[in-house]
């Protein structure tokens, strides 16, 4: 990453402190630039697993944010959802499948259909959860 006093070199052949308030912004702007270029840091995930355990997420189309819940293999749609609380109704609301190693990507899950680790659960209006 390039000093100020450097970029002012490159651009105008003189050190920052011998140029104009605009000429000035204009290099504070691209040094500034150059900060944000940086490639953020990857997110930390967890390492550590529990056999005998899946982590289920869900999720709604349109609502910012996701619920995740740990729950023991083989557990039901419907209970894993009871746990995560995302607090669906049943009439209007059902499952659908967006990511997952089990089962195709949308692919609607019913409520007794057993949720696999690593599954990412859509609940969606419209979907008929009583089948």
């Amino acid at each position: 990453m390039k000093s100020k006093n450097g970029i002012a070199q490159d651009i105008y052949g003189c050190d920052f402190d011998e140029l104009s308030g605009g000429e000035k912004a204009a290099i504070t702007k691209k040094h500034t630039a150059q900060k944000v270029t940086r490639a953020a840091p990857k997110a930390r995930k967890s390492t550590v697993k529990t056999s005998g355990y899946s982590e289920i997420t869900f999720g709604r189309p349109g609502v910012n944010g996701t619920k995740t819940c740990i729950v023991p293999n083989g557990t039901t749609v419907q209970d894993a959802e009871k746990q995560a609380n995302t607090n669906i109704d049943y009439k209007k609301e059902g499952f659908q499948i967006k990511k997952s190693t089990h089962y195709s990507v949308g692919q609607i899950l019913k409520t007794s259909d057993i949720i696999y680790d690593g599954d990412l659960v859509l609940i969606c209006v419209g979907i008929d959860s009583a089948r």
